[in-house]
């Protein structure tokens, strides 16, 4: 299996540079690489010994003697000659000893044939080897007869010899550190030989910290348990991670020397953390602390006006949890409680934590309490463990309230089905108009965007709307009605029953903003829908966050829709790709799927449908646990219209035929479904079909004012060759948009039509400008045809050479455009031999001596030259033969 192989070297690029320029540094004796345990220092060095390999040196190896007894010489014995170390059988050696010893590894280690400069010595945990090895390689190492690779654990006590290495300059030290996120990513991919999705790969980022030895003993023991599973070509995480018996025993071998005063510290905070460094303090004292913060273990950090300490890594406190007595910790935790309570529990957090440490000691507390820590849970979208407080809640006092928060966390963990039985439940306990209005805001959003029961979600509202009698609340509630018509996809309804919401209280204009902003984005009014959403954000946050209201998140969603809409597509993925992160690492399924499918939509926008399926394929294994049908259709058809650009028809018509075979999903995407299986027509060269079904679909997306929608259909229809009338549609769609985007889509359909090179070549601008790199490839290229048919050929070949250099960033898509058009036509070897020397500055007389040609049949050379690459003069030629010899560059 992938897994159980030597793992991948990720993220150590710097300290690979590093060590290379040391190596040919010849004042440099040594590259010392400094860090924690596990973080990968042998593993580094392994690599670095392969690159000195590589070069030309010998390489050789050592490692210290972890016997009880110290043996001299023991980690370089293997190096010298046989018998060379006989001679001090009794442990006595003279100086004149170490000499002739000293000699013999010099003679052992000289250079032989094919090799290049001195041996590389890999010494592994160089601070635990015995100081005749050291002193023997240090003065290798000053001879100039050695180069030393060393590892050394950080935080143990380290001979003087070898911080003598980095202190007098003699080496290059490299402080290794954890890998970032990314990188974790990244590794997990290459180990597993595929994706793992978002919230999986956050789960096991936050587990591991990056240490690369707990990382993979972390997949190792879940890929055993069957944990980790792939799915449809993605690795996915089922159920609570845990640690592994190889790990649980390399995590006490580490905290086994611990003193009991210190251990208890550790113990205190794997049960209990973060806690006060003053209260540790009182307890363990101040040596103990700054003791385990120089192990590596703790570690400090001001939070407001407090100075506060936690563990320095969650296995070690997975692993101590382990190890404590059942009644000790019961003992502690509610000893903790009791000293929180007793200093008044003033702090936000503080509910929240005495809650949780009373119903992790007794399986029980307060309904107060609960009720109370499980809102700030919620507060802090940690949706689990609010999940988990509501119960408890419910169990210990059953309320309208708690089944709220109940239902509201079950909702945004994907369990549709339960929460509506949770809120059905406190819908019947509801006795105020703000307890109403409330469950039934989140029910009816459960059982329309979860559930798909739009007519129980309408039913809901009516009930509700029949029960309340205050304003305030009436209006909430047609802010819930203005959020399903808008995702219907009926925009222009949602905004005409907002109109009369009274938007000056901060909660009705959060709550309003919603669905506003995405019905903004799909009539095409994209600067409003911007700017609504970036304001609601703040409002929102200005605001706290409170019950029965999408977390802040969403309005991130709708500003990442309406980006797209507005075609300002590397915007929209930069800032994309950074709220996917903050919500894959919050495990929030509903806002991460919300994100996929709208990055891929952008990818798919800007001409690169290998990013496309890449953001389908994380998505996809969260719909399939979350059951958020409503996005399969999209997710699915996006997916089909990709494979269908990378020119894979039988990928296409698979999932094209997957959308056909579900339930309509939520209404303002359904038009663009019909772009899956357009480009799965053309992938199978059925183009006629293809306009058709992107012509219907565009009919329902201008019924319903979708128009970025329209405009995309419509002009993937002239694309394939749609007739001059639809160029018109689009003309008007542009008349009622502000959309960048749309304007030059219509731009160039229009251009198209009248067969005008510089509007098409106008039109390839205004694309670019957008991030739409594959159509302004399209556009570079249509244009280069109509002047080629005007016989304008240089101006031809410039366009030619543009569009090879655009279609080149749009990971090998494929389109019928492109596919007719012309290429760029290759100099030959004569060409490109007098366009290098031309380029460098040659003078035609000059080249002709050269090449031993006439002058007159170089100027010839250099007339085709300049047709075929589309310039006029020396000066462009240099750029124009680079982007001829790398269209990617």
């Amino acid at each position: 299996m992938a897994v159980s192989t030597r793992w991948p070297l990720v993220g150590r690029r710097e300290e690979l540079d590093s060590f290379r320029r040391a190596l040919d540094d010849t004042a440099c004796e040594a590259f010392c690489i400094y860090g924690p345990s596990g973080v990968g220092k042998t593993r580094l060095a392994d690599e670095c010994m392969g690159l000195a390999e590589a070069a030309g040196r010998r390489v050789v190896r050592a490692t210290a003697d972890r016997s009880p007894t110290v043996v001299p010489f023991s980690a370089v014995a293997h190096l010298l000659p046989m018998g060379a170390l006989s001679a001090f059988d009794d442990g006595v050696i003279s100086a004149v000893g170490l000499a002739r010893l000293l000699d013999a590894a010099r003679t052992a280690l000289a250079s032989s044939a094919g090799e290049t400069g001195v041996p590389v010595l890999m010494l592994d945990d160089a601070h635990r080897v015995d100081g005749s090895s050291l002193s023997m390689i240090d003065q290798l190492l000053a001879g100039g007869s050695l180069f030393c690779v060393a590892t050394v654990l950080g935080g143990e006590v380290v001979p003087e010899t070898v911080t003598r290495w980095w202190r007098d300059e003699r080496a290059t030290r490299v402080d290794l550190g954890e890998l970032d996120q990314l990188a974790v990513d990244t590794l997990l991919h290459l180990a597993l030989e595929g994706p793992v999705d978002a919230a999986s790969g956050a789960e096991l980022w936050r587990a591991s910290r990056g240490n690369a030895l707990a990382l993979r003993e972390l997949v190792l023991g879940a890929s055993a348990r069957q944990q980790l599973a792939e799915n449809d070509g993605v690795w996915i995480l089922r159920g609570p991670l845990a640690t592994s018996t190889r790990l649980r025993e390399l995590v006490e071998e580490r905290l086994r020397p611990l003193e009991a005063s210190a251990r208890n510290v550790l113990e205190l905070l794997a049960l209990c953390q973060p806690l006060s460094l003053g209260q540790l303090e009182a307890a363990a004292g101040i040596t103990t602390l700054e003791q385990l913060e120089r192990d590596g273990l703790i570690v400090a950090r001001v939070d407001g006006r407090r100075e506060i300490v936690s563990l320095a890594h969650p296995l070690h406190g997975e692993v101590l949890r382990g190890r404590i007595p059942v009644l000790r910790a019961r003992s502690m935790l509610l000893d903790q409680a009791a000293l929180v309570e007793a200093r008044g529990a003033r702090r936000r957090e503080d509910p929240l934590r005495v809650a949780t440490w009373r119903l992790e000691a007794t399986g029980r507390a307060d309904a107060g309490l609960l009720l109370r820590a499980a809102r700030l849970a919620r507060y802090d979208h940690d949706f689990r463990n609010a999940a988990t407080l509501a119960r408890a809640a419910l169990e210990a006092d059953t309320s309208a309230a708690g089944g709220l928060v109940l239902g509201e966390s079950l909702y945004n963990l994907g369990s549709f089905e339960e929460a509506e039985a949770v809120l059905a439940d406190a819908a019947r306990r509801a006795s105020n108009d703000g307890e109403v209005v409330r469950i039934a805001t989140v029910r009816r959003r459960n059982l329309f965007r979860g559930c798909r029961r739009e007519a129980d979600a309408a039913a809901v509202g009516r009930a509700a709307a029949a029960q309340v009698t205050s304003a305030e609340a009436r209006d909430e509630l047609i802010t819930g009605d203005a959020e399903v018509l808008a995702i219907s996809g009926h925009p222009i309804d949602a905004l005409t029953v907002l109109e009369d919401v009274d938007v000056n209280q901060p909660r009705l204009r959060v709550l309003a903003a919603i669905p506003r902003a995405s019905a903004l984005a799909m009539i095409g009014r994209t600067a409003e829908a911007v700017a609504v959403s970036t304001h609601a954000y703040e409002d929102h946050l200005a605001m706290g966050d409170e019950l029965a209201i999408a977390s802040p998140g969403t309005h991130r969603v709708n500003l990442l829709f309406a980006l797209v809409q507005a075609g300002r597509l590397d915007e929209a993925d930069e800032k994309g790709r950074a709220w996917f992160e903050v919500a894959a690492r919050a495990r929030v399924p509903l806002g991460v799927t919300w994100l996929c499918v709208h990055l891929a939509r952008c990818a798919l926008s800007q001409g690169r449908p290998g990013a496309a399926i890449r953001w389908i394929e994380r998505a996809r294994p969260i719909i399939d646990a979350s059951a958020v049908e409503g996005l399969r259709p999209a997710a699915y058809a996006l997916e089909a219209a990709a494979h269908g650009l990378l020119g894979d028809a039988a990928a296409s018509a698979h999932w094209a035929d997957e959308v056909d075979r579900l339930e309509a999903g939520f209404g303002f995407l359904v038009p663009e479904q019909a772009l899956g299986r357009a480009w799965a027509l053309v992938a199978a060269g059925d183009l006629p079909a293809a306009r058709a079904a992107l012509l219907t679909g565009a009919d329902d997306a201008e019924q319903n004012s979708l128009v970025p929608s329209a405009a995309w259909l419509l002009h993937d229809a002239i694309r394939l060759g749609a007739p001059a009338p639809t160029a018109a549609r689009l003309a008007a769609l542009a008349e009622v948009s502000d959309s960048e985007l749309v304007a030059a889509r219509a731009e160039h359909a229009a251009a198209v039509v009248a067969a005008d090179g510089e509007r098409i070549g106008a039109a390839a601008d205004r694309f670019e400008a957008t991030g739409a790199v594959l159509l302004a490839a399209e556009a570079a290229a249509g244009a280069a045809e109509a002047w080629r048919r005007q016989r304008e050929t240089r101006r031809a070949a410039a366009l030619d050479v543009r569009s090879t250099d655009l279609a080149a960033r749009c990971e090998r898509a494929r389109t019928p455009v492109l596919d007719r058009t012309s290429t760029v036509v290759p100099l030959t070897e004569r060409e490109r031999e007098i366009a290098e020397l031309a380029a460098a500055g040659q003078p035609s007389r000059s080249i002709a001596e050269r090449l031993y040609l006439s002058v007159r049949t170089v100027d010839n050379h250099l007339g085709r030259i300049y047709e075929k690459l589309g310039v006029s003069s020396r000066s462009a030629l240099a750029a124009a033969l680079d982007r001829e010899a790398d269209p990617k560059a």
